[in-house]
């Protein structure tokens, strides 16, 4: 198939699914906004132009959106985050056209915001299949405010390579590198510092656990857009010693940094379904997040994780207080989460499940046009 995927080059998700359709022999055109040269050198990238002037900026990346659409006239076009690359390849009109729901696409963008919600809208009904990186349940309020046809969903998630994230024993020269003890327990959290994640809850969280587990060290991901947040926060909490923030480290990396800690943490607000969370599961890695439906999806509490109320920073201290000093339940939860994951979220099945949704798609239109 000559497949074409619009959506962000800088996301994990994207140079998964791009990288495992050109493994398949697929012919895959990627149109983004900033091409990255670390992406399989089978991969057609298209770089839409940056204008400064907004509106005529976003103007022009439909229009060169749609030339290029018309130039590569792929067998399917999927745009990935429907809010802004969903729309975008809806505006070229060609058909079949996907649309791939990632989370606050979703679930919060259009509650947010008019202009996306019309985009959202626009996408969903021209669309001729509707894929969401979650289960239904959680996303079915929330389509059917925007018109959308049921019968047109398809759900799959993008999986972990549970041969790379698995618990890896020896990661004592990782804690060397960030000057942390080999007797120290870690407390992890991933998702970066947008405000969908409140990091602010994990962070108030700190100080109630230190004065019960002084020991404990704190580590917080971010990108490198998120510098000057990093910069308020460490200010701000400048008397905590035991916390360190990191950059976004490669991909590869991952399972070491996730093995290296004792419990991932996630205070987002609202999710579709956390690839960040999987790959913690996959780990064997005992998980505190929020008790908000994406969530319970996988976690049951006090069955392999603990959950706890949005914002609640008390609650969540006061449960990492008690995983913290029960090793057994750290063991034991992990063990049943990593079982989770490869049962259900398996990278190779996944993934093969939405090459035979391209597949099936491409083949009903080329029968309607026979």
């Amino acid at each position: 198939m000559r497949i074409c995927i619009v959506a962000d080059s800088n996301s994990e998700h994207t140079i998964r699914l791009v990288s495992y359709l050109a493994s398949r022999k697929h012919e895959v055109h990627l149109i983004c906004l900033k091409k990255r040269s670390d992406l399989p050198d089978n991969i057609q990238k298209y770089e839409l132009r940056n204008f400064r002037l907004p509106l005529f900026r976003e103007f022009m990346w439909l229009l060169q959106t749609k030339k290029l659409v018309q130039h590569i006239n792929p067998d399917v076009i999927d745009g990935h985050y429907i809010s802004v690359y969903g729309f975008i390849a809806a505006f070229t009109g060609f058909h079949p056209l996907i649309i791939t729901a990632w989370g606050s696409d979703l679930l919060i963008n259009p509650r947010q915001n008019p202009i996306w919600k019309f985009t959202c809208k626009y996408a969903i009904s021209h669309a001729d299949k509707v894929i969401c990186l979650f289960p239904l349940e959680i996303a079915k309020e929330a389509l059917l405010k925007l018109n959308a046809d049921l019968s047109k969903i398809e759900t799959y998630y993008l999986g972990v390579d549970t041969n790379q994230f698995r618990h890896l024993a020896d990661c004592v020269d990782m804690k060397a590198d960030f000057g942390i003890s080999l007797s120290s327990p870690i407390v992890i959290n991933v998702r970066g510092l947008a405000p969908v994640y409140d990091v602010d809850t994990f962070l108030k969280a700190m100080p109630i656990v230190l004065k019960a587990i002084p020991q404990t060290e704190f580590i917080v991901m971010y990108n490198i857009r998120e510098k000057n947040t990093v910069l308020k926060l460490s200010e701000q909490f400048q008397n905590i010693k035991n916390l360190k923030f990191i950059e976004n480290i490669p991909h590869s990396k991952m399972p070491r940094l996730l093995s290296m800690a004792d419990i991932y943490v996630s205070t987002s607000i609202s999710d579709g379904a956390s690839n960040a969370l999987f790959e913690a599961m996959a780990c064997e890695l005992p998980t505190i997040v929020t008790d908000i439906p994406a969530n319970k999806y996988w976690i049951t509490d006090e069955e392999n994780g603990l959950l706890f109320k949005p914002f609640d920073y008390e609650a969540l201290a006061k449960k990492l207080i008690f995983l913290l000093q029960n090793k057994q339940l750290q063991e034991l939860f992990g063990n049943r989460s990593r079982k989770i994951i490869i049962e259900k979220v398996e990278q190779n099945v996944q993934m093969a499940n939405v090459e035979r949704i391209y597949q099936k798609l491409s083949r009903n239109v080329c029968d309607i046009r026979k």
